[in-house]
């Protein structure tokens, strides 16, 4: 089976200790690392930014920075990465700090072997997988004893308040306006009811994850839900492509931009309308699109956040908006 490729970046202003990493590591042998470097820490943090790295080998002694102060800004630009801390033979206790600090390993200069550092990359960058998870996994536990609690209180107030609007409902039947008046506030009640529904998903992992969905199913589930955010006197309609391929997104803040949108446009149009959501394959090329500014309202900075900026998401954004006639938003996270 032939290895995976690793991209490891070096942050190391002596050539000859650059020249010796590369050479022990290409004499290891089921393993494969590719080597970056960066001569000084303000040319290596440029370079995390970007490029795709898997770890770090980083000399604490730079022209530009000096002591853990170096690991320190290594960290809190690239907190996500493995970081293996480079020392010399007197300086054992600085690797030490950097290492209770949050770095994964040190080496001391002097013992570069190349299958003992070759092992000491890999552990690190393992050690920094199994950290993320346990991380993750302190976080989902915070976040679900967090919603679920939340979660049961909305419920007990909502149950409340549709139970009065219930025991109102027939007695002013005969009035037109105030029985309008208590269906919209029992569709308010359900729309509330959906979203501590989604607040309780927040417990689970799959509330941070991405998974491949039909887009034509997912916005039709959602019928019901954006109907309501739509509100009596406009109408949400929905224009499905014959085919349409799997999209890669997170559900969640799939769903929390379509209701954002839909309320935006319910919120624009004062005496009703419509409300269209279509979907359509559509090929783009390297090239032929930017990121510009989407605008100064919150909905579209919501949006631009969800798909845009987010790293779960990573698609973008393209609107379109005429006065008094139309706004246009397409999402295409890909």
């Amino acid at each position: 089976m032939v290895a995976a490729l690793k991209t490891v970046l070096m942050i190391e202003d002596n050539p000859a200790d650059v020249e010796i990493i590369r050479e022990e590591l290409a004499l290891v042998r089921g393993t494969e690392f590719t080597v970056e470097t960066a001569s000084n820490l303000a040319d290596g943090l440029t370079y995390i930014g970007e490029h795709a790295v898997n770890g770090i080998l980083l000399d604490l002694s730079l022209p530009d920075s000096h002591g853990l102060e170096t690991f320190m800004r290594t960290r809190e630009q690239a907190p996500e990465l493995p970081i293996v801390v480079l020392t010399g033979n007197e300086d054992e206790e600085l690797g030490l700090q950097a290492v209770r600090e949050g770095a994964q390993d040190y080496i001391v200069k002097g013992n570069l072997k190349g299958s003992g550092l070759a092992r000491a990359i890999e552990y690190a960058i393992e050690r920094k997988v199994v950290d993320t998870k346990l991380r993750r996994a302190k976080e989902l536990e915070a976040i679900s004893h967090l919603s679920m609690g939340m979660v049961k209180d909305i419920n007990n107030v909502l149950a409340v308040i549709l139970m009065n609007l219930q025991s109102l409902e027939w007695p002013l039947r005969d009035d037109d306006f105030l029985s309008g008046q208590i269906k919209a506030a029992r569709r308010a009640v359900f729309y509330g009811a959906n979203l501590t529904k989604r607040l309780s998903g927040l417990s689970t992992e799959d509330a941070f994850s991405r998974k491949l969905i039909d887009i034509n199913e997912q916005i039709a589930n959602m019928a019901d839900a954006l109907s309501n955010v739509a509100e009596k006197g406009t109408a949400v309609e929905t224009v499905f492509a014959t085919t349409v391929s799997p999209v890669l997104i997170n559900t969640l803040d799939l769903e929390t931009a379509l209701i954002g949108l839909v309320a935006n446009a319910r919120d624009s149009m004062l005496g009703g309308g419509r409300i269209v959501i279509t979907t359509e394959d559509v090929k783009v090329a390297d090239g032929e699109y930017a990121e510009n500014d989407v605008g100064h309202g919150l909905g579209l900075r919501m949006i631009s956040g969800y798909i845009v900026k987010s790293q779960q998401n990573e698609g973008f954004l393209d609107a379109m908006s005429m006065l008094d006639q139309y706004q246009q938003l397409t999402e295409l996270p890909v």
